[in-house]
């Protein structure tokens, strides 16, 4: 869109790459595919009963809400996983390939493509609602 949807960052206008730029915003990419999700989930979940993997109930507590979504952040795969290694795999690919060379790319592993839009829908009500807040003289 060329600025960003987020509520926290609302229309923040899109920060290009260059060599100086410090700031350059960051990439966003949805993946739907329901192999791909269930092999995250199964290894966070695989994971969790080891010892040396478990995450932070903050962090847990942010999965479950993700999860209720339909999708996986990325970062919350254990790290040095096969699947892990197959996502950033990817992202360091299409971080080489125009447009999004030189970006830092970030993703969602989504379990079905109805998830990834009610999700998106759910965003835009909560930031129509912020703006409506916002604008209110009250």
């Amino acid at each position: 869109t060329g600025y960003s949807l987020s509520p926290v960052k609302l229309a923040r206008p899109f920060r290009k790459f260059s060599m100086t730029a410090q700031n350059a915003s960051d990439i966003d990419v949805a993946i739907a595919d329901e192999h791909l999700f269930i092999d995250a989930w199964n290894t966070i979940v695989s994971c969790d009963l080891a010892p040396r993997y478990r995450a932070d109930l903050d962090n847990i507590t942010r999965t479950r809400v993700d999860i209720y979504w339909g999708f996986v952040y990325y970062m919350n795969i254990p790290t040095n996983t096969e699947t892990s290694r197959r996502v950033l795999l990817g992202l360091s690919e299409a971080s080489r390939l125009r447009p999004t060379r030189g970006y830092r790319i970030k993703c969602r592993l989504y379990r079905r493509v109805l998830d990834l839009r009610s999700y998106h829908v759910q965003g835009i009500r909560r930031l129509k609602q912020d703006l409506v807040t916002r604008r209110d003289p009250r």
